[in-house]
């Protein structure tokens, strides 16, 4: 912004704001990680805040994590810390770090990651993990999910959709009990066989059975019964 001084027109310098505390950075290593013990259950205190102990030229520094730095820095890091002049220290950013040891991008406060007009791609060779101690949602237009073997187990399984399609080589179900609720229910089968240990029960207003070859019915005792009428029509009828 540009100031001017009363009536005069002349124009002022803009103000140069003047650093908080200058900053000089060094180089060291994490010797020691602290983690102070989380407050009490409804304590006013900071959360639970972790303290690197790092061997830099300046002698032994007692750091912070700067917001900025995602990755948490493990023991025999080579690290950046900045040294205030009022003798705080931040650990900017982790330099090198042992092949073996893993990467962790952590934080104490919410994540965003956003693309305000690309795409967001997360890859990985071996795998790729989501663990949540809490809700985990996902909302999309549309959702493609393509993997060789899938796996699903969970305590309780709520599905709505509008319209689904299922094809299928193979399906197998193992169930104690299974409940169904239809409006309409059509199936077009090749075969079908079913096989009923104790009991098979129909019970519909009117029951149409049609075979186009052949009907037959056994058992060690059958029953037909009617209130009205029972008609048998056949160009040969065999009793007996």
């Amino acid at each position: 912004m540009k100031a001017y001084e009363g009536d005069r027109g002349t124009m002022l310098k803009p103000a140069i704001r003047q650093p908080i505390a200058e900053a000089a950075q060094l180089e060291g290593v994490v010797r020691r990680v602290e983690v102070r013990a989380p407050a009490l259950v409804g304590s006013a205190a900071e959360p639970p805040e972790g303290r690197y102990v790092v061997d830099s030229g300046a002698g032994e520094l007692v750091a912070r994590r700067a917001v900025g730095c995602l990755v948490a820095p493990l023991e025999g890091d080579l690290v950046l810390v900045a040294r205030l002049s009022d003798g705080r220290a931040y650990v900017l950013s982790v330099l090198e770090r042992d092949a073996e040891a893993p990467l962790s991008l952590e934080s104490e406060r919410s994540i965003l990651i956003k693309s305000s007009r690309g795409r967001v791609d997360v890859a990985a060779e071996a795998a790729v993990c989501l663990t949540t101690a809490g809700a985990l949602a996902l909302t999309s237009v549309a959702m493609t999910l393509s993997s060789g073997d899938t796996e699903l187990r969970t305590g309780t399984l709520d599905l709505e959709a509008d319209r689904a399609t299922a094809r299928l080589d193979r399906i197998t179900v193992v169930a104690g009990l299974v409940e169904s609720v239809f409006d309409t229910l059509s199936q077009r089968l090749k075969r079908s066989r079913r096989v009923v240990e104790t009991i098979d029960q129909v019970r519909a207003e009117t029951l149409d059975l049609i075979a186009g070859n052949a009907a037959r019915i056994h058992a060690k005792c059958a029953v037909l019964t009617a209130d009205q009428l029972v008609k048998v029509d056949g160009e040969q009828i065999h009793i007996g």
